[in-house]
């Protein structure tokens, strides 16, 4: 494993991950619409005569249970990890404690693998891939406030880097603002996902236009026009054929996934978008590849 780990740090390992995982594009912004390796069997690497396999992108699987856990991550260098990333979280601190303290104590408290936190940062807010703090930029959204107004909330990304608090449609609960505060809260919900996931997965989870969970768990409004029915449709029907998935009878715009994983449905609760799946699985393959390798 260890001849394998120096393999992947070499530039042509990249370049060949770029090719055939990341569509050509940098992997730390992975369009995930365009997975190359998920139609029909797994990424191949060639090495003369040796073959390594990797583990291809399902909806139902997502990424092995056995990821999860804390595990051997004391030895993890996040720090040096963001610098080979040249990400401004390398020398970010949050009352001088550095973001390897911030994600390790939590991860460590809670038996979760910090690279799960770091792909999460990148899935959520893009903060890995910023070179510069300037390139932090905040946003505006239009949510509604106890009284039934519709408002304006501005959304400052380092504050809110794993989307801990941020309902859709609802304004953010400030109690979960700042970075620190998000990841050992994010560390304690993953922790207790994954671990109801261990009963609770096998059962279906429907998607809507890839942004909620059925009834079964919370309903989240949907802006239906029928031109986005139509888009919703037929999308679905794409996805539902390349990933042999279920859909409902509503319309067809209903995606069902059943988990057969813990982290599959850990995944599914914490951000239930398919699309958010495919994009953790790319995240996890660009970051930790040797991971994802079948045994």
């Amino acid at each position: 494993m260890r001849f394998l780990n120096e393999l992947f740090k070499t530039g042509w390992w990249l370049e060949k991950f770029k090719k055939w995982f990341g569509g050509g594009q940098n992997m730390d912004n992975t369009n995930t619409n365009s997975i190359n390796n998920t139609n029909e069997s797994p990424g191949i690497i060639k090495n003369g005569d040796n073959k390594q396999t990797f583990i291809k992108f399902d909806p139902t699987l997502v990424l092995p249970d056995s990821l999860f856990n804390y595990g051997d991550s004391e030895d993890f260098d996040i720090t040096n990890f963001l610098k080979i990333k040249e990400s401004f979280l390398s020398d970010f601190t949050v009352n001088s404690k550095t973001v390897e303290d911030i994600i390790k104590e939590p991860c460590k408290y809670y038996n979760v693998n910090p690279r799960w936190i770091l792909c999460r940062l990148q899935c959520e807010q893009s903060l890995i891939g910023k070179k510069k703090i300037d390139e932090v930029k905040s946003y505006t959204k239009t949510v509604v406030d106890k009284d039934g107004n519709k408002i304006q909330v501005t959304i400052y990304p380092i504050e809110w880097c794993l989307g801990f608090g941020l309902l859709d449609g609802k304004p953010p609960i400030e109690k979960y603002r700042g970075f620190d505060v998000q990841i050992s809260n994010a560390a304690r919900r993953c922790r207790e996902l994954f671990d109801q996931g261990a009963s609770e997965k096998g059962k279906d989870f429907e998607t809507i236009d890839f942004t909620a969970i059925t009834n079964k768990v919370r309903t989240i409004y949907v802006k239906e026009t029928e031109e986005m029915l139509i888009k919703i449709r037929d999308k679905n029907i794409q996805y539902a054929a390349k990933y042999n998935l279920g859909l409902s009878k509503a319309e067809e715009k209903n995606l069902l996934i059943t988990t057969k994983t813990q982290f599959a449905y850990l995944i599914l609760m914490y951000t239930p978008h398919l699309e958010n799946c495919i994009d953790t699985y790319n995240k996890w393959m660009s970051y930790f590849p040797s991971d994802l390798i079948f045994a």
